[in-house]
């Protein structure tokens, strides 16, 4: 969601779309962690940490937090960061894969708790 809500207002709100970005690069950074099943160090020791053991996340990470590089540069790093962290798990969702809530309709023959004994 937040790497759609990055393109909806990198155009229109440039700190906005600069907030959205550090966002986004924290949360993955904590995801990382997990997936990769490390402990999360402290976070003023998170990036040195990450270049450690994931020499391309640290890149990427701190080229999308560089506020002297282009804003199209930054969407792109975050974007590849983002594809990067998720893949050992399918990657990032696409949008096809998301569907609309529908209502929940019981089954006819489904045992109401009631006639249970």
């Amino acid at each position: 969601d937040l790497l759609r809500d990055i393109e909806d207002v990198r155009m229109t709100d440039r700190e906005c779309a600069t907030f959205l970005i550090a966002l986004l690069v924290a949360q993955l950074l904590d995801q990382h962690y997990r997936i990769s099943g490390r402990w999360l160090q402290k976070r003023k020791r998170v990036m040195n940490d990450l270049a450690q053991w994931d020499l391309e996340a640290s890149r990427l990470a701190r080229q999308a937090c560089q506020g002297a590089i282009t804003l199209d540069t930054r969407c792109a790093a975050v974007h590849t960061l983002a594809d990067h962290v998720l893949a050992p798990i399918g990657g990032v969702m696409p949008m096809e894969w998301s569907t609309d809530w529908e209502s929940v309709k019981p089954l006819r023959d489904a045992p109401v708790a009631s006639d249970r004994r």
